[in-house]
């Protein structure tokens, strides 16, 4: 489904797959902002801190796809709201506002039971203070303001901005409008949770105060995923004739 396969082209399909760059098949099958999505799913919670695709770990792959893969939205599929319409570089179309109804409501559950999480930002905040201006000895302007001028519709944003990969070893900026889900942090916290997982062979000891938060971290990113699945059947995929 996710790379507009059938019973009827499954070997077409293969050899695609086995045969990057070799055929048309990616143009004829455009991907829909749900497929993006369910991709960066498929990356994030079947592959996770393990390398695949690219020679990248399942989540850098998936914070490529929730920001719409080659299609490269400047932010993430799930921080969709009004910021939309103000933005001047393209823009999700296909489904991207009930998807929003989905990470909006994610978001109330989280700032509800999730409180390790919210405080570690998979809902972004703006940083509550600028970091100090550096200045360039070649001008009298200061490099902050020389990227407010060089880039005027981002000034009257907040929120956060992240690095992803772009594919071809290169990376990119992504923004995630303040309030929003942000899919990229989630990814990165749950690396760092499977890290911390790893430095105690997988057990988790709570007899102390920070094993017992880590255990309670953990209960809450596999909340967070579960009523992420529940949201999405939810709102999308019984409703898929919108896509």
């Amino acid at each position: 489904v996710l790379l507009g396969t059938t019973l009827d082209n499954l070997q077409e399909a293969e050899y695609a797959a086995t045969h990057r760059g070799q055929t048309n098949w990616a143009g004829e099958h455009p991907l829909s902002d749900l497929d993006d999505v369910l991709h960066s799913l498929i990356h994030r919670i079947y592959e996770g801190s393990t390398h695949g695709e690219g020679g990248y770990t399942g989540y850098e792959n998936a914070q490529y796809w929730c920001a719409g893969g080659p299609k490269k939205y400047e932010a993430p599929i799930a921080a969709a709201k009004a910021e939309w319409n103000n933005y001047e570089a393209t823009t999700p179309t296909t489904g991207v506002l009930l998807l929003a109804k989905v990470y909006q409501e994610l978001c109330q559950l989280a700032l509800k039971n999730t409180p390790i999480c919210v405080s570690r930002g998979i809902i972004a905040q703006a940083p509550t203070a600028e970091a100090a201006p550096t200045i360039d000895k070649t001008s009298t302007v200061t490099k902050p303001q020389q990227a407010k001028e060089s880039d005027q519709h981002k000034r009257s944003r907040r929120g956060v901005s992240h690095s992803i990969i772009a594919g071809g070893g290169k990376f990119r900026d992504v923004f995630v409008p303040e309030g929003c889900w942000d899919p990229i942090a989630f990814c990165q916290l749950l690396l760092e949770n499977d890290e911390e997982m790893k430095k105690n062979g997988g057990k988790e000891d709570t007899t102390t105060n920070t094993n017992h938060r880590r255990l309670l971290l953990q209960q809450e990113l596999e909340y967070l995923t579960e009523k992420e699945l529940e949201l999405l059947a939810k709102h999308l995929l019984l409703s898929s004739s919108s896509f």
